[in-house]
């Protein structure tokens, strides 16, 4: 699987999200070529646990986001977030028990969530806060 981008649909408009986004996909890029045998030497595991990681911050960051800014949509995006932290774990474990083949799936099914939920939840989220003209946007 090669890297990918979200390209200019995957922009929300919004700098700080973006921003977080691009380093998500970064991880997820890394994660996608060790689990295609394109990069040897990488740790699926350990890549993959800063990906996870990394997903919960970015995900701290947009719920702070979203209270400081009375985002309408709050409760619906947190629950869009825990169900996503749910699906990630469940990965996780997947992942500890996964050959080649199932590690590449595990891959494809990380980039079509990220692309999902950049492109609905948080798009919506980066184009309320940019009519606000609030923070870096």
């Amino acid at each position: 699987m090669k890297d990918f981008s979200l390209g200019e649909a995957g922009l929300t408009g919004y700098r700080t999200l973006d921003g977080e986004h691009h380093v998500q996909i970064d991880l997820l890029s890394a994660f996608s070529r060790v689990a295609s045998g394109a990069q040897e030497g990488g740790d699926l595991d350990e890549i993959f646990d800063r990906l996870v990681e990394y997903t919960k911050v970015h995900f701290a960051s947009e719920q702070m986001l979203m209270r400081l800014y009375q985002y309408p949509r709050f409760d619906e995006h947190v629950v869009d977030h825990e169900r996503t932290i749910e699906r990630l774990e469940d990965l996780r474990q997947a992942l500890a028990r996964a050959d080649e083949t199932q590690a590449r799936a595990v891959a494809a099914d990380l980039k079509e969530w990220i692309i999902a939920h950049i492109c609905s939840a948080d798009l919506m989220l980066g184009q309320y806060l940019v009519r606000l003209g609030v923070g870096p946007g």
